[in-house]
């Protein structure tokens, strides 16, 4: 059976019905679906097997008043999804450029270290503290200095927890 979003499904064993809100196949639960009965409405998640073996499709026989308020629940459904997920990429597009402020603020003030001899300065690069994340100008001589290329910071320790 192909289960989609929108459409109605008869649980066997009662003939209750459902409404599919949602297809997720990352989840583990991808079927995301709304059953409402006279006394309450629940928004479930089930397995795709489980579901196909739970239920067939349905094609009518709910009064109208039980098809809106299900659709206005999916669509009330959907809707916060969507902005979840705006909300969840717009806070990572923010981190993302937080942290190219702070390098860039590392590479402008040409912050170097104070405590360990000066070394050869890698130019343009900038080394992070693998625990308190402070960051400085890249240099060969710092303490368990590691060059990442392929990372937009290099790593060493600033000694914050101590050289013991």
């Amino acid at each position: 059976m192909e289960i989609k979003v929108g459409r109605w499904y008869q649980f066997l064993s009662d003939a209750s019905t459902v409404f599919v809100v949602d297809i997720d196949e990352k989840n583990s639960y991808p079927i995301l679906f709304i059953q409402t009965t006279p006394y309450s409405c629940r928004i479930l998640k089930m397995s795709r097997e489980d579901f196909e073996a739970s239920y067939i499709e349905y094609d009518g026989g709910e009064d109208q008043k039980h098809i809106h308020i299900t659709k206005k629940l999916a669509e009330y459904y959907r809707s916060n999804k969507y902005f979840e997920q705006e909300r969840r990429t717009d806070a990572e597009k923010i981190r993302k450029l937080e942290r190219e402020n702070k390098i860039l603020k590392v590479l402008a003030s040409n912050k170097r270290q104070k405590i360990w001899i000066e070394g050869e300065i890698i130019p343009g690069r900038v080394a992070e503290c693998r625990y308190c994340e402070m960051m400085i100008m890249s240099e060969t001589t710092l303490p368990f200095f590691k060059e990442r290329p392929e990372w937009d910071t290099d790593e060493y320790y600033c000694g914050c927890r101590g050289f013991d």
